[in-house]
């Protein structure tokens, strides 16, 4: 079967033009090189011009100029109608300038074509762009790259005054005040493929019709906004936006659209949002983490907001005022399950596989995924099953004679349990022999303990298909004299220390201390009683040197008949001393 796509006109313009800038035809080319003999017009490698600004000004409409390898220190002024200015890639020709309010190629204004820039490594180190467009004409910029000063306001392409449209794709900007600064109002600027590090604000809009598509924006200034400004309208789509404390914040939008953004931020500004913009706005399969808000709707806004992910977010939607908010479809708050380590490809058994808008199909036909990689815009990869995150942050306990771990619990939606080794020897290398417990919750009571010894623990995550995380770092429980013993390691009083579990269905642990005053090991005594004071059940009736012990009380008395669900009282005693009734209270539920 065949299927006919009827595409509307505005979008078929829109096409035909971004094809017509990405294929640009020029009829003379003129070059510039270190190695050249600087002969006009300087239309071959042999008689390239020495500077760059000379075989600018020998073009005519259409034509192209070649650069060659090295550096180049210039600011140009390009005023011709249909230029191409093409280096022989960003890893071999550079450009750059460090004089403020001047930028390193300046589009003439008043001009009518397109101009395309390509395969150049800009480098600028004033207070202004590296490439400005002016004013009626289109700018093409493709595979360049910009850097520069961003406490400096070094910035890497302003679209000026009014071009008809700007696009920019393939590019990097890197350690820049502005990367994309539309500076005056553009009627359509699209932004796509590019990659966008340690800018104070990646994008900043000022036209009519803005597209952010398949862009990397990362780590940029912490209290800045990656994308910011104003436009009529806005196409977000495909995007992946971490390490900023916001992501999206643009006023003045009409209609703005969100779909298929990976959005991770800080989280270190409790007012922040990851989409502040839009009176009417549709944000739909995103994946969006570790903020306040989710997302912030004005006064009278509109926001349908369906089919994503808040994880960690405390509020999906702040409503300020009047604003109407529709959440009422396939919103989730789940771990996504990265791959980590700044790669946001989801793993295997990922809870947002598959679970995007029933509508939207991924490249490979199924229902897409939520996030960046998802959707026709996103891209089909294999879905790694990698292990679960390590065991972290584990706190230890010691109290009296057990050992408590407590450590923040795996949220991968694949988890099964946890794995505990214990040894003796610090740097232990743990193996089967060591482990002592394998809990599926994430704290764990050691009583399986000696006075004095010290102890060393690792930790290891497991998931349901067996695949078994890297060992956590090792904790240490080592011992030291506490209140209650002599300097000799010895307990000075006979006391219950503890009893766990308490309450108890079946069986309670009791620890008790027996001290070392008198000639001779003291008698002791430990017996439960219930609440009347009548005698259940003696453990202990002997004498003991000093020291800690355990006893099990099994919920049986005296005649080995289980006893009914009640308080009871645990008393140790120590014949011949005036001290040593210490009662403990335990609770048996059965």
């Amino acid at each position: 079967m065949t299927m006919i796509y009827k595409m509307p006109m505005k979008r078929l313009l829109i096409i035909s033009l971004i094809m017509t800038l990405a294929a640009p035809a020029y009829a003379d080319y003129h070059y510039a090189s270190h190695e050249g003999s600087n002969e006009y017009p300087y239309t071959s490698w042999e008689t390239a011009a020495e500077l760059i600004q000379d075989a600018v000004d020998a073009v005519s409409p259409h034509d192209t100029v070649y650069i060659g390898n090295g550096e180049y220190y210039e600011s140009i002024v390009a005023d011709c109608d249909s230029i191409a200015i093409i280096g022989m890639g960003w890893d071999s020709t550079m450009l750059w300038y460090d004089v403020d309010d001047t930028t390193i190629i300046r589009m003439e204004h008043n001009r009518y074509n397109t101009w395309y820039v390509e395969g150049i490594r800009f480098e600028l180190y004033g207070d202004y762009v590296s490439i400005n467009g002016g004013t009626r004409n289109n700018l093409h910029v493709n595979q360049c790259w910009f850097t520069g000063d961003r406490l400096q306001g070094a910035g890497g392409v302003g679209a000026a005054a009014a071009p008809n449209f700007t696009l920019i794709e393939n590019c990097v900007f890197d350690s820049l005040q502005y990367g994309m600064w539309d500076i005056l109002g553009t009627p359509i600027t699209e932004v796509r493929n590019c990659i966008f590090t340690y800018c104070e604000h990646a994008i900043t809009y000022d036209n009519h019709y803005g597209i952010i598509r398949n862009n990397i924006i990362a780590n940029g200034h912490p209290y800045r906004d990656p994308v910011f400004g104003e436009t009529d309208s806005l196409l977000a789509i495909n995007n992946l936006i971490y390490g900023h404390s916001e992501s999206f914040n643009c006023a003045a939008i009409d209609t703005s659209t969100y779909i298929n953004n990976t959005l991770d931020h800080l989280n270190n500004n409790p007012q922040a949002n990851a989409i502040s913009a839009g009176n009417h706005r549709a944000i739909i399969n995103n994946s969006i983490s570790n903020i306040a808000r989710g997302t912030w709707v004005g006064n009278g806004a509109r926001a349908w907001i369906k089919y994503n992910n808040f994880w960690n977010v405390d509020i999906m939607a702040l409503n300020e005022g009047m604003g109407q908010i529709d959440t009422s479809e396939g919103n989730i708050r789940v771990d996504p399950m990265y791959i980590g380590n700044e790669d946001y490809h989801l793993q295997a058994y990922s809870p947002l596989i598959d679970a995007g808008h029933p509508d939207i199909f991924d490249v490979d036909g199924t229902r897409s995924d939520i996030g960046c990689y998802g959707g026709p815009g996103g891209c089909s990869y294999t879905y790694l099953d990698l292990a679960p995150r390590i065991p972290d942050s584990i706190e230890v306990d010691l109290d009296s004679l057990v050992v408590t771990l407590i450590w923040p619990y795996n949220t991968e939606a694949d988890f099964n349990r946890y794995q505990i080794f214990r040894d003796t020897i610090p740097g232990f290398e743990p193996s089967i022999f060591d482990m002592i417990a394998e809990p599926e919750s994430s704290y764990y009571a050691d009583n399986d303990i000696e006075p004095g010894v010290s102890y060393y623990y690792r930790l290891t995550s497991v998931d349901n298909q067996g695949n078994v995380s890297d060992y956590s770092d090792e904790v240490a429980v080592i011992p030291t004299f506490a209140p209650g013993f002599l300097d000799d390691g010895l307990p000075k009083y006979t006391v219950i220390k503890c009893a766990y579990p308490n309450p108890a269905n079946s069986k309670v642990t009791i620890v008790y201390s027996a001290s070392n005053l008198g000639p001779q090991p003291p008698e002791i005594r430990l017996a439960i009683y219930d609440i009347q004071g009548r005698i259940v059940r003696t453990l202990v009736d002997q004498r003991k040197p000093a020291g800690t012990y355990r006893a099990i009380w099994d919920g049986t008395n005296d005649s080995g008949e289980s006893v009914a669900s009640s308080t009871y009282i645990a008393k140790v005693f120590q014949w011949g001393m005036d001290a040593g009734d210490y009662p403990v209270k335990i609770t048996l539920i059965k």
